[in-house]
């Protein structure tokens, strides 16, 4: 939205929910047991295998992998290549689920050159549009696991494009934006590769 989310993160959801109004609080995802996969915490060796189909979204949450604290002290959210009426649709949808304490930024084509941190704490700012050819993302930071799930969720119910997520954490913090950016879109084109090959070697079996 790299970075990964450990255990311990998780179970810190009831704190992380009393510092936010009620609307905005932990509730269970269906990508849970792919998140606990890739976590390598005490749960691992207990979830079951995540199937293809859950496998292919995957992509989209690679840049969750390696994460371990939330970076930065508040909460944001940093879209990339977004165009204004989609910044604003975002920007509902997070009122709709009780999060308008997020910041919501619109990257500008200045911020692409500079580090994740000075795009984070840039503030609101006047909305720019994006060079053309910028491949979307959003980068979510000052959030636990569950509040970045439940982001994602709500991104893709309400319709909103193709995007890729990462979670801005301390190792993330001092690259470079455009890095940032197109490492996620690396690490989604890995996941749909390997969804890609699971399929295959599925239908052989089957044949």
């Amino acid at each position: 939205m790299s970075g990964t989310v450990p255990a311990h993160a998780v179970s810190r959801c009831g704190a992380a929910a009393a510092r936010r109004p009620a609307a905005f609080t932990c509730r269970a995802s269906p990508l849970d047991k792919i998140r606990d996969a890739l976590l390598g915490g005490g749960r691992t060796a207990e979830a079951e295998p995540a199937d293809l189909e859950d496998e292919e979204d995957l992509g989209e949450m690679a840049s969750l992998d390696g994460m371990d604290t939330p970076a930065g002290t508040e909460d944001a959210a940093l879209l990339v290549g977004f165009m204004h009426d989609e910044v604003e649709h975002f920007r509902a949808v997070l009122d709709d689920m009780g999060a308008d304490m997020v910041a919501v930024i619109p990257a500008s084509p200045s911020m692409m050159g500079g580090t994740l941190q000075s795009a984070l704490e840039a503030g609101p700012v006047a909305y720019q549009q994006p060079a053309l050819g910028q491949r979307r993302a959003v980068v979510l930071s000052g959030m636990y696991t569950s509040e970045v799930l439940e982001v994602i969720s709500g991104y893709k119910d309400a319709g909103l494009p193709p995007t890729v997520f990462a979670a801005a954490v301390p190792k993330n913090f001092e690259s470079q934006l455009s890095d940032v950016v197109e490492s996620c879109w690396k690490d989604q084109m890995v996941a749909q590769q390997r969804a890609a090959l699971g399929k295959l070697g599925e239908s052989i079996e089957e044949a």
